[in-house]
């Protein structure tokens, strides 16, 4: 749930018109919005594989988990950047800011991914 609810909170973002958006100094930084743009999907991906682990965590983390919370959200990155593309001309999707997305999309699932790893494996050692 927290992972749809973060998707939703992207949406609102992205829709804003560029004058809404606070302009802090860091964001004048040149390719600043990529790193933020990776971030955000960083933490789409971790979201959406610790709900996905929460759901099915009987059986454990599987591959198909992985690929599964990849897939939605690179596809959701991609997404996000055609709407901005097609539908607000205030704003601008582009291709290098659907790349920051998915490889923040995969960031945040390997992350997560280790940390459910790392803690199966000691509760195997403890049983």
């Amino acid at each position: 749930m927290p992972g749809l609810v973060w998707a939703v909170v992207i949406f609102v973002i992205i829709s804003l018109p560029p004058e809404n958006i606070p302009r802090a100094r860091l964001l004048f930084l040149s390719h600043i919005d990529k790193a933020i743009h990776f971030l955000i999907f960083a933490v789409l991906g971790a979201l959406l594989l610790t709900g996905v682990y929460k759901y099915r965590k009987a059986g454990g983390l599987k591959t198909v988990h992985l690929f599964w919370v990849i897939a939605a959200g690179s596809v959701y990155g991609a997404l996000t950047e055609g709407y901005q593309y097609l539908f607000l001309p205030a704003r601008h999707g582009n291709i290098p800011d659907a790349v920051a997305n998915i490889f923040g999309t995969v960031f945040g699932v390997i992350i997560v991914a280790m940390v459910i790893k790392n803690r199966e494996s000691k509760q195997k050692k403890e049983s």
